[in-house]
This record gives C-alpha cells, structure tokens and sequence, in this order.
C-alpha cells in the first residue's frame, strides 16, 4: 500500500537525519574582456592563490576567447537555417518517475497552444519557418535512481540522443534542410530537471554532442544523411542540490553520520554525501572543460529555489549553490507582484573564474565549498526563490514576532538597505552570503514538504492531490520559458 505523501514526510522529520535531499546569461552572447577580468570575490580570494593554478597567457587566454565565442556563435544558430524542432526534456528525481513533472509538462504544452493559435494569423508564405515545441518526460531512470549520478546521467544522455534522432526521422522533409553538403538539420533544447534530476541532466551534457547523426536503412550510404545540429536554450533546475547533501541537511548532523547515511543510500547517496573517492559533485562543480563549458553554452540558465526552511530534501543554500563564507555578487531584479515569489537573483558570467585551476587537494572543506559556489555562480544564473508556506496543505504555526520577524519583512527591508547597482534604483546588489543567512530561515514552523509541492509533483495520483496548491508556481515557469523560447524562436507551432 502506498503511503499518502504527508505520512512520508511526517516520517522522514521523525527520521530527521536519515533522509537526505535528493531528488548574465542573456540571449545574446556578450563579448569577453579578458583584457579587463572581473575582480573575484573576497571569499574566492581568501582560499588564497597557492590553490589556484598560474595566469594562462595572454595569447591562451585569447585563444579560449576565440574558441568560446565560436561556439556560442554556433549555438546561435548564425548560418541563419531554421530550427526545425525545439525539445524540452523534463528529467525526475530520486525515486521519481516520468509522472512526476507531469503537471509542467502540461502547462508547457498549454503555453504552447496559445502561441501556435496566435501564430496562425502569420500571412502565408512564412509557415517554413515554423518551429515544433516537442515536450518528453525523461523515463530511462525509472525506478533506477540509486546507482549513481554517472549512470543516471550516461543514461539520461543516451534516451535524450535516441529520441532526438527518431523524432527528426519521423518529422523533418527537404523543406526543413540546410542546403548544405551533407544537408543538416538544426534543432534546440532546454532541460528542466527535478531534484535529482537536475544532476542527472548536469552529467548527461557532458556526454551530449553538439552534432547528431540520423540513421539511415541498408538502402542509404551513412554518410548521405543528413545530421542534427543541437542549439542550447534553457537549463532549469527545480530543488536540485547542486551542491550535493555534505554540510546541506536540513537538521545539521555530524560527518561520521554523513558517511553512515551514505552507505545505506547506495551510490547516489555516496556521490550525494561526497564519500566516495572520486568526489564527483565537487568535479561537476568546478571542471570547465567537462562539466562547467557544456553547461555555459545554453543562453539561460535557471534555479528554482524553496526559501525559508519548506525543503526537507533539498534546503535553500544547496539549491541555489549558496554559501556562507561567499561575497559573490547577486543582482536583486524588481519586486514583482506574485504571492508566491520572494525574489530573483542574477550572478554575472566571469569566464576567468571558470577556467581557473582548482588544486582540491591543497584546500579544506569549508574551501571546497567556496569553490563549488564560486565556480557555477560564474557561469551566470538566474535564481528563483521561492515561498510555499501558504500553498502546503497542512497549516504551519507562526512564532511570536518577540521571537521571529516576518521573513518577508525581514528580507523586504534588508534589501532597501542595499546599494545600488549602475545607477539603477530598481537593482540592488547582494553577496551569496546575503541570501544564505536571509532565505534559510523563517518565521513559522511549516511540514517541510515543499520539495513536492514547489513541483506540483504528479509521480502518482495521492501526491497530485496533495501538491495541486503549487501548480502556480510551475505555471509561472512554464508561462517564462515559452516566453522566453518565443524571443528566440520568432514562430512556434504545435
């Protein structure tokens, strides 16, 4: 019998630590200055430059700019050939299923149809330029999420390559080639992963190339089909811990139990906790050529975060790769008018802190979480924070205000404090340190179950009952990403 989601979560508080959180990019590449790198933040410097690898030259340095710039052209698609397809790959988390983004799934495909029914006033004559919206809800880690990041994800890349190539077998015509030799086709994809799912999609793109070939049958030469070029839109990410669990519990707990606790959770909790030899979060983290330069080439890049202690899997400083001893700059955007929104958070891209060496070895832990955060804060995000205090179903209890301030208050006020950033009255600059202290902690004693309900998780039919109240926060992203994908590709149909 399966048991109803709050008599889960009711047992994982009892558990307490036993249960562990799981499951400025801008659509124009801007040109990098290396001439001028960026100042690295204090905390990045007080690691201290005997754990940095030495000042490439200035001609390597120019040479990884060109190289950088070349394929952010390439994934901008300037030959000027249609994209004939754009494939959105919705990836659960531990212990998920292809249901479990369901609802956002839905959302997304009803953003779409209003589009391609405003889009069908276009004049005749331009419907060539027509873009398919393609939504797949990611199932080769079905019941299969405890054997490690690095099969999850090798796993995750081989079902996305083989549904990408069957698709456009299925769906492209001469029309939709470039009239190139051989002829090609050109598509793009964006990634929302869940949790877990997010480092799944992280490891996955190291394994993706930018090129794929289409099969042909006995009666085709291999070498006169056309191939798949792969543009990078979106990578979004719903509570995942970016940061892995080490250090990241929502009750802190000693070491010596971080290693217990992962030895009973198999290899994602040994990759989770970063017990095993190779430290594969840490590497995920902060190796450019790998992990951190595939995941730089998408033209936006988004993390959405549960404030103010409502995440018993995933709390807030590793969803948003936050840390305490981090003054990384954060660029508060305009207040905007949603219940269920405390703020959005921009981190500029510094290329030069990307490719600087990491020497793990030489630093402590405190040190290595620094890096981890500094690192992906220099690929340039935009982190959604988020309050569903009022969207849990079981009311929480407030704490006298002698005790606890509204956290609302609290941040509304601190961020009037701050100082402007350029002259901008309405952008405010915060340090990662900032937003760990303001939105880890809360005013009220909630279930912390908005792990499931940020997601309006629908993995089964008792959870989207119980998480129905946070379908306006997946409407709200879906409602941004077709937006967002509509600037980028001007015609979208169904």
């Amino acid at each position: 019998m399966q048991l109803y989601p709050t008599t889960q979560a009711t047992t994982a508080i009892i558990i307490l630590s036993c249960i562990f959180r799981t499951s400025k990019a801008s659509f124009q590449s801007r040109s990098i200055d290396l001439h001028n790198c960026c100042t690295l933040p204090r905390a990045w410097n007080q690691v201290g430059p005997e754990f940095l690898g030495q000042t490439k030259s200035k001609t390597r340095l120019l040479s990884l700019q060109r190289a950088i710039m070349e394929q952010k052209n390439l994934e901008q698609n300037d030959t000027g050939c249609p994209i004939h397809t754009h494939y959105i790959f919705l990836i659960h988390g531990w212990l998920g299923n292809s249901k479990e983004m369901g609802f956002l799934e839905s959302s997304i495909n009803t953003e779409v149809a209003s589009i391609a029914k405003a889009s069908s006033t276009i004049p005749s004559g331009t419907e060539a330029t027509a873009t398919r919206i393609v939504t797949h809800s990611a199932k080769c880690n079905d019941e299969k999420t405890t054997d490690g990041i690095a099969i999850g994800g090798s796993r995750l890349a081989q079902e996305i390559q083989q549904f990408i190539i069957e698709d456009m077998q299925s769906n492209t015509g001469r029309d939709a080639l470039c009239e190139l030799p051989p002829p090609e086709h050109n598509c793009s994809i964006s990634f929302v992963g869940n949790s877990l799912g997010g480092l799944y999609a992280r490891f996955a793109l190291s394994l993706i190339p930018d090129k794929l070939q289409l099969q042909s049958d006995d009666s085709v030469e291999e070498s006169s089909m056309p191939s798949v070029n792969l543009h990078r839109q979106i990578f979004a990410t719903t509570a995942t811990p970016h940061l892995g669990v080490a250090s990241h519990t929502f009750l802190p707990i000693p070491r010596t139990l971080e290693h217990f606790i992962s030895r009973t959770l198999k290899a994602t909790g040994r990759d989770l906790f970063r017990t095993d030899d190779i430290d594969l979060i840490y590497e995920m983290s902060t190796d450019y050529e790998t992990f951190l330069r595939p995941l730089s080439l998408f033209r936006k890049r988004i993390a959405y975060v549960n404030a103010f202690r409502t995440d018993f899997q995933v709390p807030t400083s590793t969803a948003a790769f936050l840390s305490k001893n981090s003054a990384y700059p954060h660029f508060i955007d305009e207040a905007i008018d949603v219940p269920f929104l405390v703020a959005i958070a921009r981190t500029d891209e510094k290329h030069d802190i990307l490719i600087q060496k990491i020497y793990k070895e030489q630093m402590s832990r405190k040190q290595t979480q620094v890096m981890m955060s500094t690192k992906l804060d220099a690929l340039g995000w935009q982190k959604v924070f988020i309050d569903v205090r009022g969207y849990i179903p079981i009311p929480g209890i407030a704490l006298p205000s002698f005790l606890k301030r509204s956290s609302r208050q609290k941040w509304d006020d601190f961020i009037k404090s701050q100082q402007v950033s350029g002259g901008d009255e309405n952008k405010k600059q915060v340090e990662s340190r900032d937003l760990e202290r303001m939105m880890s902690g809360s005013d009220r004693l909630d279930i912390p179950v908005g792990h499931q309900v940020m997601v309006a998780n629908s993995k089964s039919k008792s959870y989207s009952k119980f998480t129905e109240k946070g379908r306006p926060v997946m409407n709200y992203l879906a409602g941004w990403m077709v937006k967002e994908l509509k600037e980028a590709i001007p015609v979208m149909t169904d």
